[in-house]
């Protein structure tokens, strides 16, 4: 969070830039003329004011000890003016404001004074006055990181680049900074090219050799040069930095955090072991903790978040964010149950987090439990959420008023960017294929690439629903061209393997596009039936088991259900082909995989279920 501020009145809605910076102008010169009156009248004649290292030597507080301005005819004057001036939103009159801080600041030691009046230089980008009002204010007073911050820019933009550096050495080190004033002065520094960085390094060398004591503070050196080696994707000395400076404070969150975004980003393999590691050593680090279970969530390995999700509710149980990434862990399992209370208890955390209402609505749909999910939506105010909350609306709708009242409302949306448009091209085609009109789900992703063609979601869906259609060539095709577009999509490779392992054809085509898949997405429940199904088409009967078991423990679905119990059946395990099949039947999802399974190789057991589902 950045350092509180003094905030101008909340301009009106549309209000324009020029606004906005004139009753800026007019806080800073109205609170910066009061709190001079008020200390002025207040305070006795003051002495000169020491330096700095004198107070510091005499173990003043340098917050209290801040200079108080003399209450002057020429100061009060020069206030004045600035104040004024700034009722003018004009770029003229503007300068006219600033050109009456500085002479202001120049009457005054008072860092109040000087503190505006960096600030508004540093606006209007006159990069001189910043380093003249920058430097006077160091001098004087203890100056705040956006100060030094602005300094650092303005040597830079004046081609100062050693004074540069050194003011974003000075910014980054002392108190603790949180991470956007790290990620910020990083930015600043990457911009001045990669050179900056063999500069950056040499300093922090030459702090190491004079034996600087300042261990903490140059470990945030080091994280600095870590964050502008990731900038510059410069990838050896970015690590080389962060891990010096997790020997310096082997349990810094902050680092940790920095260091698992890189490895998870870069696919390093020894990502998991540099976790576990460190949270052996920093078990209560619950920010890392948690970044840690969304990777795991992210690759698939829902039990595995599960576990850190939950070791940090045990300690935390009013922390929404982990029940809301347990209720997503749990939907990746297909355990709409759990995922359920998971999201239900992270809303009762926080009642107005729209997209914990979006994904309790989703799983609401999916069950077919049409009121309640139009409960969650009606509690969604955000403006942000308003669009995906319509286009779930219309699922609601088709229940109650059937598919052309659905359609209608989806069409009376208004998609502000081609993101909600192929979101609402998606609903289209789901409507559809709700009311089994599979050909209208068709031309409706077939119009949406018309008019923006080889859009990879679209081609996506398309290739699905012609495998649907036994239109076996034309999936291929969609399929090819997204693997063209996007050679690292694992579901186009997964989509296209299955599709040719499910019609017993050309099976060692299939069997490389599923490998090249699982190589992707190792954990990938989906991918792991696939490469279970090859291998049953195969005849490898225990390989396959081995993949659907897998596949199984990771997401609660009936289709893979269907499979494993397939392949039981195959090598005489009947019952526990049997037992697996009567899980698959109480899970919401059978796509009619199960069904037809069941009709070929256990009709009572089909039959059966067809009577309960009758009753």
């Amino acid at each position: 969070m950045r350092p509180p501020r003094l905030q101008p009145p909340t301009p009106a809605p549309g209000m324009t830039n020029q606004r906005q910076k004139y009753f800026r102008a007019c806080a800073i010169g109205a609170g910066v003329l009061t709190a001079v009156l008020l200390a002025a009248c207040s305070a006795p004649p003051r002495a000169p004011t020491p330096p700095i290292e004198t107070a510091r030597a005499a173990g003043h507080n340098s917050a209290a000890a801040a200079p108080v301005a003399p209450l002057d005819a020429e100061l009060l004057y020069q206030l004045l003016v600035a104040q004024l001036a700034a009722r003018r939103d004009d770029p003229a009159t503007r300068t006219r404001a600033l050109d009456a801080f500085v002479r202001a600041a120049h009457l005054s030691d008072d860092p109040r004074v000087l503190a505006e009046a960096v600030a508004l230089a540093a606006e209007l980008r006159d990069h001189h006055r910043v380093i003249e009002l920058a430097e006077k204010l160091i001098r004087v007073a203890p100056a705040k990181f956006r100060h030094r911050h602005e300094l650092a820019a303005a040597y830079f933009a004046t081609g100062r680049r050693e004074s540069g550096l050194a003011a974003a050495l000075e910014a980054a080190r002392g108190q603790p900074l949180a991470p956007p004033m790290l990620q910020s002065l990083a930015a600043l520094l990457a911009r001045q090219q990669p050179p900056i960085l063999t500069e950056l390094r040499r300093q922090l060398a030459a702090a190491q050799e004079t034996n600087d004591a300042r261990g903490g503070e140059n470990s945030q050196t080091h994280l600095l040069a870590a964050w502008v080696a990731l900038h510059l994707d410069a990838d050896d000395a970015f690590l080389a930095h962060v891990n010096t400076a997790m020997r310096r404070q082997p349990n810094w969150e902050l680092a940790a955090q920095l260091k698992l975004d890189f490895l998870a980003d870069t696919d390093r393999p020894d990502m998991a072991e540099f976790a576990h590691t460190f949270l052996r050593g920093a078990p209560r680090a619950d920010e890392f903790r948690l970044q840690y279970g969304r990777w795991l969530l992210n690759d698939q390995q829902n039990k595995n978040a599960l576990k850190q999700f939950q070791a940090i509710l045990t300690r935390n149980p009013r922390a929404a964010e982990v029940w809301y990434a347990g209720g997503l862990a749990h939907m990746q399992r297909h355990d709409w149950d759990a995922a359920l209370i998971n999201l239900q208890t992270a809303l009762e955390l926080n009642s107005y987090d729209a997209q914990t209402r979006l994904t309790i609505a989703d799983i609401h749909i999916h069950n077919k439990n049409f009121a309640a999910a139009a409960d969650a939506l009606r509690g969604i105010t955000d403006a942000r959420y308003s669009f995906d909350a319509q286009l779930r609306l219309a699922a609601v709708i088709a229940h109650r008023k059937g598919l052309a009242a659905a359609l209608g409302h989806l069409q009376q949306q208004t998609p502000r960017d081609e993101s909600q448009e192929i979101r609402r091209i998606i609903q289209q085609e789901l409507l559809h294929r709700q009311f089994d009109q599979l050909a209208a789900a068709k031309e409706t992703l077939n119009d949406g690439l018309r008019r923006m063609p080889n859009q990879p979601r679209l081609l996506y869906r398309r290739g699905l629903l012609n495998a649907e259609l036994n239109l076996i060539a034309a999936a291929e095709r969609d399929m090819h061209m997204l693997i063209e577009l996007q050679p690292d999509n694992a579901n186009a490779y997964n989509a296209l393997g299955y599709t040719l392992a499910d019609q017993g054809e050309r099976l060692d085509e299939a069997l490389q596009l599923i490998t090249t898949a699982l190589q992707l997405r190792p954990h990938d429940a989906a991918i792991l039936d696939s490469m279970g199904w090859v291998h049953f088409r195969r005849g490898n009967y225990a390989t396959a088991i081995d993949y659907l078991r897998r596949a199984l423990d990771g997401q609660q679905n009936a289709e893979i259900a269907a499979h494993l119990g397939e392949a039981l059946w195959a090598v005489g395990k009947r019952r526990a082909a049997r037992k697996i099949w009567r899980r698959g039947q109480r899970w919401a999802d059978d796509t009619g995989v199960l069904r037809d399974t069941l009709r070929r190789l256990w009709p009572r057991g089909a039959a059966d279920a067809e009577a309960r589902n009758a009753l």
